[in-house]
């Protein structure tokens, strides 16, 4: 609560949720213990919504190769289908497919905006080329909030 300026835990849906507090807690001692001082830009906590996702173990992330691993010689689902040209749209692909969507229209939404892409080969060009003028935002400004970061 120190951390986050608050009174209670209330406002981020996990006042009952003890080990998610521990968790949390955890999370921020270690970086302390790592000499991550600057912590301010942690303003907030949220969960995932476990009715919203399926939720895939380790196992099955192996058994459906999802993800390259170093004893295989085939290719694995990422590999064959990553066609992303940012380091952040890598990270998001990868997000999607550790943890897939239930719901219906929030697929089919998604399913839209990769189509609308897939189907128009100018502005995918065009938004690539946009894109990779732009540098890693998320990784630049997780080193903005930590005073980490360099010319």
């Amino acid at each position: 609560m120190r951390q986050l300026g608050s009174d209670s835990l209330k406002g981020y849906g996990i006042e009952d949720m003890s080990a998610a507090i521990r968790s949390a807690g955890a999370i921020l001692a270690y970086l302390d213990m790592t000499e991550h001082k600057q912590t301010a830009h942690i303003t907030s906590l949220s969960r995932i919504e476990r009715d919203r996702y399926v939720w895939v173990d380790r196992f099955t992330i192996a058994n459906l190769e999802l993800f390259p691993s170093g004893d295989r010689s085939g290719r694995s689902l990422i590999e064959t289908i990553d066609r992303t040209t940012t380091p952040m749209a890598g990270r998001m692909l990868r997000h999607w497919i550790t943890m897939p969507l239930k719901e219906r229209a929030l697929i089919e939404e998604r399913l839209a905006t990769v189509e609308i892409f897939k189907g128009d080969n100018e502005l995918s060009e065009a938004v690539a080329e946009a894109l990779s003028m732009i540098g890693d935002l998320e990784r630049l400004a997780s080193r903005i909030s930590t005073g980490r970061i360099t010319p």
